[in-house]
């Protein structure tokens, strides 16, 4: 039997973005559909039902449209249409649908409510922050999804990328972007042994000593760069990082487990990542430089606003680099909110 395939070449582009959103709201095609989510209700949404509307939404920020509907007639004991409740939601009650960021127990909600009231005790200012994480680069990061060829035929390319050459960036940021000097690169092969790991708490202390330091402020006189944050994996416990950053002046402070959305330097990866993927071929030339200059690619107005998004937004809001927004930092962070992190890699 013949698939009952669209063709694409005649599909208007509202069309695929009506289809789009229909798949956000119900996790199925249009055509699949039950006809009943279409049931035209003659019900009009009141302020009484925005309250049980919103109280359900926050509740249940999973459900999709029909289950949305279905609680509310439930509740309220009259039905209302899938196309009410959608304008109601996106309109009047300023809800949207994005990627969904999954938070922990409750045991680690303490711990990032902790972690935000460590840093406002510890932060006057946005410069004083340093954020410290660790990125790799290997061939699958370098690779293009997609590739021109004749109708009917597939795309072949050799890629350059050595299979066995990976690429581990100590990446360190401050609320302007990547702190370059604090930056470190490691060159090595894809599967090493454990003792010859590339990054293990001997190469880290080794970073923090020879690379970090030198660009750490002193904590006492507010100087920028003297509250150092990272994740608490094992290489960042050990106790050595936190003597030098102590005899420098500078205090340490570990971020809450699974806190990646209250780090602005995650964002700043995607940036990085995405650089290299559309700048391939000078990185296969000469990777290094070319890493250099995908850091750099972050302007500072970029980072005030990857800041302001992800940690204390008081400490930047009336930054003046921040009077307009960027076009591109609000692309950015649309495209976050649609796509995860291996799609927006793709796309870029």
């Amino acid at each position: 039997m013949h698939s009952p395939l669209y063709d694409l070449k005649v599909l208007k582009p509202w069309t695929i973005r009506r289809w789009y959103d229909h798949w956000l709201d119900y996790n199925e095609l249009p055509c699949e559909t039950s006809k009943n989510v279409f049931r035209k209700w003659k019900h009009v949404l009141g302020d009484a039902e925005d309250v049980e509307l919103k109280r359900i939404v926050d509740a249940n920020p999973t459900f999709y449209l029909d289950e949305i509907s279905a609680e509310l007639q439930r509740i309220v004991k009259k039905g209302f249409s899938m196309s009410s409740i959608s304008k109601r939601l996106r309109g009047k009650l300023g809800y949207t649908r994005k990627v969904i960021y999954e938070k922990a127990s409750q045991q680690q909600s303490a711990q990032r409510e902790g972690f935000i009231a460590s840093m406002r005790h510890l932060l006057e200012k946005p410069e004083m922050a340093i954020f410290i994480d660790e990125s790799n680069k290997d061939r699958k990061a370098a690779k293009r999804k997609y590739g021109w060829s004749k109708k009917g035929q597939p795309v072949h390319f050799r890629s350059p990328f050595n299979r066995d050459i990976r690429y581990t960036f100590i990446g360190a940021a401050d609320c302007y972007g990547f702190v370059v000097p604090a930056c470190d690169f490691i060159l090595h092969k894809y599967k090493e042994k454990e003792e010859n790991a590339p990054m293990n708490a001997e190469r880290f202390v080794q970073y923090v000593r020879e690379v970090l330091v030198p660009n750490l402020g002193n904590f006492d006189l507010k100087e920028p760069h003297s509250v150092v944050i990272m994740d608490n994996c094992s290489i960042h416990m050990d106790t050595r990082v936190r003597s030098l950053i102590s005899d420098a002046g500078a205090v340490l402070l570990h971020s809450a487990p699974y806190s990646p959305d209250l780090i602005p330097i995650e964002y700043m990866f995607h940036s990085w990542k995405a650089f290299l993927k559309r700048h391939s071929t000078e990185f296969f030339n000469n990777w290094y430089e070319t890493h250099l200059l995908a850091i750099m690619s972050v302007t500072p107005k970029q980072g005030l606003n990857f800041f302001k998004k992800t940690t204390l937004v008081e400490l930047v809001e009336n930054h003046p680099l921040l009077e307009t927004f960027e076009e591109t930092t609000a692309c950015t962070f649309l495209i976050l909110e649609l796509l995860g992190e291996e799609e927006l890699l793709y796309i870029l």
